[in-house]
């Protein structure tokens, strides 16, 4: 287990990364958009990588023997699955 000060930390962090890679995915779908013309793409493209990306950040943590290594190793999942949702303004 960890200490109750490091538990609320690695706790909050993944929600602290997702909201960042919420809005930096967000803004590369409508950039994708703008820039293509084609929604679609731009989403779905978005969508992929961080989910893809998400999916291989959780094979890391199942495998990853060390707790703290493998709170770690969740943020880059959290950031995956959040950089794959649509921006809430488009």
């Amino acid at each position: 287990g960890f200490p109750m000060t490091s538990a609320g930390l690695f706790s909050a962090l993944p929600w602290v990364f997702g909201a960042v890679a919420f809005l930096c995915g967000g803004t590369l779908t409508d950039y994708l958009a703008t820039r293509t013309g084609n929604k679609k793409i731009a989403r779905c493209g978005v969508g992929i990588f961080g989910l893809t990306m998400s999916a291989l950040m959780l094979v890391m943590v199942a495998l990853t023997p060390n707790a703290v290594a493998a709170v770690l190793a969740r943020l880059p999942r959290r950031i995956g699955a959040r950089f794959g949702l649509p921006h809430p303004a488009a």
